[in-house]
């Protein structure tokens, strides 16, 4: 999980970087972009106002080469002519005809009467001596209240003559707003006269700047900013008057950095200068980096989202499936995996805790009669009786295994938790109500204190297992675990070990046990399993048949036993030529496995007689099982003419129903039901009604553990056919059976 959001973050920020890249990129771009444009702007208008002006001054080259003809050829009306001529350009304010002495032979009526005198007026020869326009500096006109641009230009007739020079003057003001800003692209353009550095043109100024701009030359300061600009480029003013190129450069003054372009006039000896503050690129580019901004950041917010949209949904998908893991899936318990996750957390905060194990009694009784779904329902219930209860102390609740659950609890006290042990099996010993149909259950619980019992985390399970097993014998109980329980389990476990190596070592025997009628003759015998360890010494069945069962050796070590007392039996009985029934008890796992049947006769087969017949003896649990699966085994020993003994009858799962759909040729009355009826009328009205029904089906009955002589009589009484016990015999090697057949074969006779 940390590893995806890692490589989220890591794709979030790479986009950015990624992002952020591209509008440096993009700003560099359009910043360079905007300095090219503004560089071909500028070229544009340089090239536009320089036509313009030579449109301008070629036309007022024109209508004075038409005056210079009239005013020669006309001696009268010369001042007509003028004011005519006049009102063909708006941008002029005025006509003055001076003869080549200074003198003024005509003008038109707009301004006073001028009188100049050729000593002031240095500009008449030049004007008298130059072919082109001459233009000098702007002065303020007081009458007319404007600045005026003065140009000259001399007079010549039809010969060539000069004979005079015509004066007008160019209205500034009118010019200027001609040449709007909108016009020019925002830029401002700036003519000056090449000899004395004055302005004769200044665009985006207001009409209070004239006397600032017009009345006096460049300042000192601009010029030689202009020169450094220059002289970085490696430019001169000669170089852009020989050439007549348009040159582009940048300078800073007054703290504002200008882009510029300046070329020069040589027809009309004047620098035209094109320039834009760059602060309005900027100003552009700010814009630019504002909305590009706007549009990353936004964007970054949007993937952002969708990032964190994707770890969220991750840590959803997550969450949900590490619940999954961690939660069984029927009852929404913590799993089986969590038990040990949470004890060594426990441990590792130095927290004492008790382990309860609880398993449900005949829980697969339910499965088996009414269904998996009456099951789990009842799972689910229990549960919640076991949420409901955890209130009272610090617990924590998980399904262990199928009807196995383990809690957690968050003390040691053993007044407290014996207490809420008690309590549980009292709430989960209360009916339950399931799809109309009433159902009770109990349980039995197995209860560990670590570290008070146990300070191996690993082996808490294993002690509340053995604890609940042997709360188990007594059904809805518990027990806690002990000093004695734990050398119990040192016992159990030195018995599994053992018994792994006890084939091998040759250490299981055979015993048999005889089966006789109401005549005291011997019907059969019943193989019954010992083993005497090298090691441990001689171990009752009812202590290594369980573990054998538990840790899956019984398939083995009853193959075992079938074949030996097969063996054993079939060459007692050739010996001593006596028939009589070999019972095998087959216990619930070996007789479900797929190749039990071919087991069995690859057993019985070598030893087939007339002397030997195979009772299989099963135990009422085997009925759990599937019984479909069962009737087609049953069907198969049938066939071989093998048969089929129901064991412990009375102390298991079986009913009316399934005795009717089972082959059974005997029933065996669990020892449990006989000790008691010398003394017991319930006992025995019992006992005459389990016979009485296996009379009724046709089946034999044999009584277990029959240990007097009253035992005799009453089960006789019952009409009980076949008796097995201490009173007639203890089970037997070969040799003692071989003496007890010899004994009872001359007692009947006699």
């Amino acid at each position: 999980m940390s590893k995806f959001n890692r490589n989220i973050y890591l794709l979030f920020f790479f986009i950015a970087i990624v992002g952020a890249s591209i509008i440096v990129r993009s700003v560099f771009v359009k910043k360079q972009d905007l300095i090219e444009k503004l560089k071909y702007e500028q070229l544009y208008v340089s090239y536009n106002f320089s036509s313009y002006l030579e449109s301008i001054f070629s036309h007022y080259n024109t209508t004075v080469n038409l005056l210079s003809t009239k005013l020669s050829d006309t001696p009268k009306n010369k001042t007509k002519i003028l004011e005519k001529a006049l009102s063909l350009h708006p941008f002029l304010l005025a006509f003055a005809f001076f003869d080549k002495q200074g003198d003024i032979i005509a003008q038109t009526p707009n301004i006073p009467p001028l009188k100049v005198n050729k000593q002031d007026i240095p500009w008449l020869k030049i004007a008298l001596q130059q072919q082109e326009l001459l233009i000098r500096k702007p002065y303020w006109l007081k009458d007319e209240k404007k600045w005026i641009v003065p140009i000259f230009k001399r007079l010549t007739d039809e010969q060539g003559h000069i004979y005079g020079v015509l004066a007008t003057g160019l209205d500034i003001a009118y010019f200027s707003d001609y040449h709007s800003t909108e016009k020019m692209l925002g830029n401002s353009v700036q003519i000056t006269l090449a000899d004395n550095n004055y302005r004769i043109l200044r665009t985006n100024i207001s009409e209070n700047q004239y006397p600032q701009f017009y009345g006096q030359s460049l300042p000192s300061v601009l010029l030689k900013v202009a020169q450094r600009s220059r002289e970085k480029h490696h430019i001169t003013l000669d170089d852009l008057k020989t050439s007549g190129a348009i040159a582009q450069l940048v300078a800073d003054y007054n703290d504002d950095f200008y882009a510029y372009s300046i070329n020069y006039n040589k027809k009309y000896n004047l620098w035209i200068n094109v320039f834009k503050k760059k602060g309005t690129v900027y100003a552009e580019i700010y814009s630019n980096v504002l909305h590009y901004s706007v549009f990353y950041f936004i964007i970054l917010i949007v993937i952002f989202v969708f990032c964190r949209s994707l770890i969220m949904l991750e840590k959803s998908k997550f969450q949900a499936l590490n619940y999954e893991v961690e939660h069984d899936n029927l009852t929404n318990l913590y799993s089986r995996k969590m038990v040990q996750s949470f004890t060594r957390k426990l441990k590792d905060l130095h927290q004492s805790f008790t382990l309860l194990y609880i398993d449900l009694d005949n829980f697969k009784a339910i499965n088996k009669s009414l269904g998996h779904a009456y099951g789990d329902a009842l799972l689910i219930e229990v549960s919640k009786r076991l949420e409901s209860d955890i209130d009272n102390l610090s617990c924590t609740l998980c399904r262990y295994n199928a009807d196995e659950f383990i809690v957690l609890i968050h003390s040691v006290d053993l007044e407290k938790v014996t207490q809420y042990t008690q309590n549980l099996l009292l709430k989960i010993a209360q009916p339950y109500k399931i799809k109309h149909n009433t159902l009770s259950i109990t349980a039995s619980i197995g209860a560990v204190r670590y570290p008070n019992d146990c300070s191996d985390i690993n082996n808490l399970v294993i002690y509340a297992e053995d604890c609940m097993s042997l709360a188990k014998k007594n059904k809805n109980d518990y027990q806690f675990f002990t000093a004695n329980i734990y050398k119990q389990f040192i016992k159990k476990v030195k018995i599994e070990q053992a018994l792994r190596f006890a084939l091998k070592n040759n250490e299981i025997s055979l015993v048999y046990q005889p089966q006789l009628d109401t005549d005291n003759k011997v019907q059969g015998v019943e193989a019954l399993v010992r083993w005497h360890s090298k090691e441990l010494g001689t171990i009752p069945p009812s202590d290594f048949i369980p573990i054998a069962e538990e840790n899956n050796m019984m398939p083995l070590l009853g193959t075992y036993i079938m074949q030996t007392a097969i063996k054993e039996i079939s060459n007692f009985q050739n010996i001593h030529n006596v028939a009589f029934s070999l019972s095998i008890n087959v216990s619930v796992r070996q007789f479900m496995q797929s190749n039990f049947i071919e087991t069995l006769l690859r057993a019985y087969q070598p030893y087939r007689s007339d002397l030997l017949s195979i009772t299989i003896e099963i135990t009422e649990s085997l009925f759990i099982e599937n019984l479909d699966h069962l009737k087609g085994i049953f069907k198969q020993l049938k066939d071989q003419q093998i048969k089929l003994a129901l064991d412990d009858f009375g102390t298991g799962y079986s009913s009316l129903n399934l005795l009717r759909e089972i082959p059974i040729d005997e029933l065996k009355i669990d020892k449990s039901f006989v000790d008691n009826i010398s003394e017991s009328d319930k006992d025995q009205a019992m006992l005459n009604s389990i016979i009485s029904m296996a009379k009724n089906l046709n089946l034999s009955v044999l009584a277990e553990g029959v240990e007097t002589l009253e035992h005799v009589q009453i089960l006789k009484n019952l009409h009980c056919d076949l008796f097995q016990g201490y009173y007639f015999s203890k089970p037997l090697t070969l040799e003692n059976l071989a003496l007890f057949m010899t004994d009872k074969t001359n007692n009947n006779a006699s």
